[in-house]
C-alpha cells in the first residue's frame, strides 16, 4: 500500500497516511510531503481538530461466541482485529483515525449469538 511504502522510506505513519490522500504513487505523496502541501509537516494540527469533535467515536469488534474460542485466544483476535481495522482506516478514511485516537481509542468488544443478523448487531454496538 501507499501508506506502507512511505513508511518503509522512514517517514512517520500519520505523516504518510496524511500525505497519501489524493495520492496514487509515491512520487506524488513525497512531492507532497517535501511541498508542505495541504500543511502535511504541520505537526498535529488536523488531529486536534478532528479530536475535538463531539461525536463519540468507538470500534465495536463483534465476536462469534458459537466458535468456541477461551479468554486468551478472543482476546489475542480482537487485538488483531482491532489494529488491522485502525491502519486500513489510517489509508481509507484517515480523518476518521485520527478523530477516533484522539477521542481515547474506545475499543468495545461484544459477543455475538449464532446466526445474528445485521440489526441485532448494529443495535448491540449502538449500547455499547
Amino acid at each position: 500500500s501507499l501508506v506502507e511504502a512511505l513508511v518503509e522510506l522512514g517517514i512517520d505513519r500519520d505523516r504518510a497516511a496524511r500525505a497519501a490522500v489524493g495520492c496514487d504513487t509515491v512520487e506524488a505523496a513525497m512531492e507532497k510531503l517535501f511541498s508542505g502541501e495541504d500543511d502535511v509537516d504541520d505537526d498535529d494540527d488536523d488531529q486536534e481538530v478532528y479530536a475535538s469533535s463531539d461525536d463519540e467515536l468507538k470500534l465495536v469488534v463483534v465476536v462469534n461466541g458459537a466458535l468456541g474460542m477461551g479468554a486468551g485466544k478472543v482476546a489475542a483476535q480482537t487485538a488483531h482485529a482491532a489494529l488491522g481495522a485502525y491502519r486500513a482506516s489510517l489509508e481509507t478514511a484517515p480523518e476518521i483515525a485520527w478523530r477516533w485516537a484522539g477521542a481515547g481509542e474506545k475499543i468495545v468488544v461484544v459477543a455475538s449469538p449464532p446466526r445474528a443478523g445485521a440489526a441485532f448487531l448494529r443495535e448491540t454496538a449502538d449500547r455499547a
